[in-house]
């Protein structure tokens, strides 16, 4: 995804999604990769909800439950 900033950098981040886990990782970036309020120094879990900003961007993780997980139904 290209933002349109100049205080991101081409290559500033990426999020890895492997067995149902997401990953956020800094690829080196001059003005940082944050999770809330917390620099990026490794690759670092992330929840649903978790804000993340790149420079001066900023955005809100949303994670989907997995395709065919189900949900059970309260008791009524």
């Amino acid at each position: 995804m290209t933002l349109p900033s100049g205080k991101v950098s081409r290559r500033h981040a990426r999020i890895r999604v492997a067995e149902g886990e997401a990953v956020l990782e800094d690829l080196g970036s001059k003005n940082g990769t944050y999770v809330g309020d917390r620099r990026v120094e490794g690759p670092t879990a992330l929840a649903d909800g978790d804000e993340i900003r790149l420079g001066s961007v900023v955005f809100v993780f949303r994670a989907r439950p997995a395709a065919g997980s189900t949900e059970t139904a309260a008791e009524r």
